[in-house]
């Protein structure tokens, strides 16, 4: 009969820099989703739903003349990462006194 979905997602790098002793950066991601859907036909109704077969798991639904089908859906993502790096090489100074 009709649907209506939303989607968003949003990612924000966050870079720390301290010259030639390194860097450090997050990354952080999320994002939702939400519809609603109303339909005539039960098998449409779960279709909607692009499920992946299950073994063993029945959803068939004997639909009755005049019946609808409500489906709403809900759903949140969540990501984040670290990172960090250093340079290589020689820790401290050395100097050099000239001899007399």
């Amino acid at each position: 009969m009709g649907s209506i979905a939303l989607e968003a997602e949003a990612g924000k790098d966050v870079v720390f820099g301290a010259g030639s002793q390194g860097t450090v950066s997050f990354h952080a991601s999320g994002g939702l989703r939400t519809g609603i859907g109303v339909f005539d036909k039960a098998d449409d109704a779960l279709e909607s739903l692009q499920l992946e077969q299950a073994p063993g798991l029945n959803l068939a639904i004997d639909g009755q003349a005049g019946a609808r089908y409500l489906v709403m859906l809900w759903g949140y993502n969540a990501a984040g990462s670290f990172s960090g790096s250093h340079p290589i090489g020689a820790v401290g100074t050395v100097n050099t006194m000239p001899t007399h």
